[in-house]
């Protein structure tokens, strides 16, 4: 997810290369990258984190195994550990004229956007919060997008992706992916994801 642009080599994005996390951006024009070393297991859950300077400093990702009900005997999840790095950043940023997307970036074709570098697999629980010198404050989101849930009357998901933050950033998806699948929270009690939205907050996407 992100705004990169790899035609000008502006903005930013949060990727998987190679199977590995990576967070890339773009400083006086050139690709700037920091990758962690380990590759991600296929069917385990991973919580993902970038923190990011206000001007320039250190830049920080990090991946946490997820405990997940359908896991707990898997031997890939028994090999699935913590680990983190960091990079240090300008604060000469070059932005990009891409439009933020998440599921797979933009790239340009003329007139048109088309998508690149499609994610495979499944996404959820997407929040951006503000930086705070303070662990122990609680930190109200800049946005939160919840690919679970609707406002439209009957709770069906249509192309509309709602952001449950202050700011209201609503989203829509592009070629109707099929929403509301389980996620990490996900129990097993219900087949609804209607009748328990906060386990079913992620979406698939293919490519």
């Amino acid at each position: 997810m992100g705004t990169w642009d790899a035609a000008t080599m502006t903005g930013w994005a949060l990727l998987l290369e190679d199977g590995k996390p990576s967070f890339v951006w773009s400083e006086g024009g050139q690709r700037r990258t920091l990758t962690l070393e380990q590759e991600l297991t296929a069917h385990q859950w991973y919580r993902l984190e970038v923190e990011l300077p206000r001007s320039a400093g250190s830049i920080a990702l990090r991946q946490t195994p997820l405990d997940h009900c359908a896991d707990r005997v898997a031997p890939a999840a028994a090999a699935a550990v913590p680990e983190q790095a960091s990079a240090t950043a300008s604060a000469a940023w070059t932005a990009s004229s891409m439009p933020f997307r998440i599921g797979a970036l933009a790239r340009g074709d003329g007139d048109r956007l088309l998508a690149a570098t499609a994610f495979n697999g499944e996404i959820g629980g997407i929040r951006v919060e503000p930086a705070t010198d303070d662990a122990s404050r609680t930190r109200e989101p800049v946005a939160a997008w919840h690919f679970g849930r609707s406002e439209c009357p009957d709770g069906l998901l249509l192309w509309d992706v709602v952001d449950e933050g202050p700011h209201r950033l609503h989203g829509r998806c592009v070629n109707a992916p099929v929403r509301g699948v389980t996620g990490p929270a996900f129990q097993g009690v219900v087949e609804d994801f209607r009748l328990a939205p906060e386990e079913s907050r992620c979406l698939p996407w293919g490519h």
